[in-house]
């Protein structure tokens, strides 16, 4: 599986050597177990649920490459989740199809590969995603509401960006839901589900009120304005967002891929022109639905287009990766968008895996990207290589 191809060639940078080396330390005792977490890009301190999870993790791994593993496993156990969920729960045969594209587009897709082949605390959320989603999906039940609450508390202690989506996936739900059918739910164990995962915010709220948390830092009131979950999301469904790990490499080295006996071929240039053609039918398509039959759409791509969607961008603060959380809904979106176009889904597919392994191979054989001004960086493999050697492969290696 693409996910545990050549594990050596992971980002190595600042956030996954702090990652590591604190869930190492914690992991063997070296370090107590933190109220806090690593400090955010909004400079305030995250919450510790997720440093916990990569500590226990650490305790069953003791190299970089060993605690990594771990993302792909449980991003592979939460995508066989939704898979068996899909098979057996009662869809109509277009919906279980369509899940079964969403699935497996979501398996072959670039970003969602990327995301899992990172220490990453926000690249753990997915097995949350299904939890969340399993348990709304049994919300009349009392086991149902219950690890709705549980897991819809706990995700936004993992990594920020899971209480939009959580808080989001709420809202939408009560907004749509206002005229009665919000009263079928077993809220006294939702409620009690949420009590029981909010349990770990206590260490944190103690820091909070001693001001050891960090500050919150402002941003400029026009960015709550921009409409980048937006594209985001529909460059993450697409699989036209690799830009966001190699900025400049993108433009200058990697749309002349796959090279054949060192020449440019340059197909990743139609490849890609090609799938922004189908983002931008999508986005007409879903344009058109929202105005004529809005609940044509999938429940919950609505939820996370008109829930998590203006929530988050209230923060004026979203990247790609923040959009983690709920990778399953965007490629529901794009199954959904051609769900009477076979071939097309079938070439979306195929397209999109051939974008992820000629990406993954360009990191291989070049030991991470190529310009210093791109966010993946240098790999491992090459980091850990003596430097008369690494210079060989990437000359900007430093």
């Amino acid at each position: 599986m693409l996910r545990f191809l050549w594990p050596a060639d992971m980002e190595w940078k600042h956030d996954e050597q702090w990652n590591y080396a604190h869930a190492q330390a914690i992991a063997q005792s070296r370090e107590p177990w933190p109220s806090v977490g690593q400090q955010t890009s909004a400079t305030l301190n995250n919450f510790p649920l997720g440093l916990w999870l990569l500590s226990a993790f650490s305790l069953m791994s003791h190299s970089p490459i060993g605690l990594m593993l771990w993302v792909p496993i449980l991003n592979t156990i939460a995508l066989l989740a939704f898979l068996i969920w899909a098979l057996r729960a009662e869809l109509s045969p277009q919906q279980r199809e369509t899940w079964l594209w969403a699935v497996t587009l979501a398996a072959v897709s670039p970003l969602p590969i990327l995301f899992s082949r990172k220490i990453w605390i926000q690249d753990i959320l997915l097995p949350f995603t299904f939890l969340i989603f399993l348990g709304h999906y049994q919300r009349r039940t009392a086991w149902g509401a219950f690890l709705w609450g549980l897991a819809g508390a706990a995700v936004g202690q993992i990594h920020p960006s899971g209480i939009f989506f959580s808080l989001g996936l709420l809202v939408y739900f009560l907004w749509e839901e206002r005229a009665g059918t919000w009263r079928e739910v077993s809220w006294t164990f939702w409620l009690f589900g949420s009590a029981l995962g909010c349990l770990p915010l206590l260490p944190w709220l103690h820091q909070l009120l001693q001001g050891h948390t960090g500050g919150l830092r402002t941003r400029h009131v026009w960015d709550i304005f921009t409409l980048h979950y937006y594209t985001e999301w529909i460059g993450i469904a697409f699989g036209i967002n690799l830009r966001y790990s190699i900025p400049s490499s993108f433009w200058t080295h990697f749309l002349r891929e796959p090279l054949l006996w060192d020449r440019a071929t340059y197909l990743m240039v139609p490849v890609h022109l090609w799938l922004a053609g189908c983002a931008l039918y999508a986005v007409w398509s879903t344009g058109i639905a929202f105005r004529k039959t809005p609940l044509d759409i999938p429940w919950h791509v609505r939820a996370m287009l008109l829930g998590m969607g203006p929530l988050i961008s209230i923060t004026g603060n979203v990247t790609a990766h923040y959009l983690t959380v709920a990778i399953p809904f965007m490629f529901l979106w794009v199954a959904w968008s051609y769900n009477k176009s076979p071939r097309v889904l079938k070439s979306l597919v195929m397209v999109q895996l051939l974008v992820s392994v000629v990406f993954l191979n360009f990191i291989h054989k070049n030991g991470g990207s190529l310009s210093p001004k791109d966010d993946y960086g240098t790999s491992y493999r090459l980091k850990q290589t003596p430097p008369s050697l690494t210079a060989k492969h990437n000359p900007n290696t430093k």
